[in-house]
């Protein structure tokens, strides 16, 4: 939280204790790390339709052949320093566990 150009790092700090009452424009912004949260979320989105689209298919070989790639997928997603997008991206691998059994 930026005010007034000084920084808030107080996790207990409200709107009122650091100077935002009533009225006060607010203007919201976006980091770099943001666009790059993006770009994980869309891909493990991405494979994730595509581990959908295993569960439908009956040639386990098959099955398996294509799950390995996409955990391949998932391992190259720049996850950051994201716990939940790091959780997100082992759920994933997770599903395509099943299909390696």
């Amino acid at each position: 939280l930026l005010q007034r150009g000084r920084t808030f790092d107080d996790d207990t700090a409200s709107a009122v204790t650091v100077g935002i009452v009533d009225r006060t424009k607010l203007m919201l912004m976006r980091s770099p790390e943001y666009a790059r949260d993006a770009q994980a979320i869309e891909a493990i989105n991405t494979v994730a339709r595509e581990i959908d689209a295993l569960e439908a298919m009956d040639n386990a070989a098959v099955r398996v052949e294509l799950a390995t790639q996409l955990c391949c997928k998932l391992d190259t997603v720049d996850v950051g320093d994201s716990e939940t997008l790091r959780e997100l991206r082992r759920a994933q691998i997770r599903r395509c566990d099943k299909f390696a059994q």
